[in-house]
């Protein structure tokens, strides 16, 4: 389990599930086509809900979906295909291990345009560096991002390894 969760993204299985029976309960879950097959005919009745993941973390594999097939709900599951199987985590979680395993108290990094002094004395100074950096990145195309990574990491000192929290699914885990 990764100790840091700069995007507030993870979710437990045990909440998910909670999460999953509430909608279930309250909600018409239904799947992305049925959503846009009633937004095309205007027929909602304002309790539908549609799920979806992005970029296709590993662990939506491998604890999502057993909960997901149990509840028997529909779910939509965008995937980074430049990402299949890669060893590489995605631009973001390299950014926040970075910053987050830093030893340094102060690093510099910039982009084309901006320049950037972070000090990163405590958590919330890190969180910040990291929501700012990301915030920033997003901008450039992504051969671009991958060159202020490489800086970023030379800043940091910081030699990267995939975290399990972070690994992303294989081909064989999409078929």
């Amino acid at each position: 389990e990764d100790p840091v969760d700069s995007q507030l993204l993870a979710v437990r299985p045990t909440h998910f599930k909670h999460h999953l029976e509430f909608l279930k309960e309250y909600y018409d879950i239904i799947c992305l086509d049925e959503l846009v097959t009633r937004m095309k005919t205007n027929k909602f009745s304002g309790n539908e809900v549609t799920i979806t993941f992005d970029d296709g973390y590993l662990d939506n594999y491998t604890n999502m979906l057993p909960i997901i097939e149990d509840l028997n709900v529909p779910v939509t599951i965008f995937i980074a295909t430049d990402s299949i199987g890669s060893e590489q985590e995605f631009w973001w979680d390299q950014v926040e291990q970075m910053i987050v395993e830093t030893k340094k108290k102060n690093i510099f990094a910039k982009t084309c345009k901006t320049e950037f002094e972070f000090s990163l004395s405590n958590s919330k100074q890190k969180l910040s560096a990291i929501d700012r950096l990301c915030a920033e990145y997003k901008k450039f195309p992504h051969g671009k991002i991958l060159g202020f990574l490489k800086q970023l990491r030379t800043e940091t000192d910081v030699v990267q390894q995939q975290r399990n929290s972070h690994k992303t699914l294989s081909k064989d885990e999409l078929i």
